[in-house]
């Protein structure tokens, strides 16, 4: 699902959704979604690698123990 995103058609419909918005709460939450976009495409991350698929865990012997009350 992730990798069928066009990051910059993406920020170009946000763009153009932008300036049709009257709201500002609406323009705010939009602009925080554009410039996360846009940082997206300027450093050449992949949407799709944004998403952990694999989880990394300490093994039992090297975790801290915390004692319960």
């Amino acid at each position: 699902m992730l990798q069928n995103i066009d990051v910059k058609k993406e920020i170009k419909n946000r763009l153009d959704q932008y300036l049709k918005l009257k709201s500002v709460e609406q323009k705010k939450k939009l602009m925080s979604l554009i410039k996360l976009l846009i940082n997206l495409y300027v450093s050449g991350v992949k949407p799709e690698n944004m998403v952990l698929r694999k989880l990394p865990v300490i093994p039992p012997d090297l975790r801290p123990v915390v004692q319960l009350d």
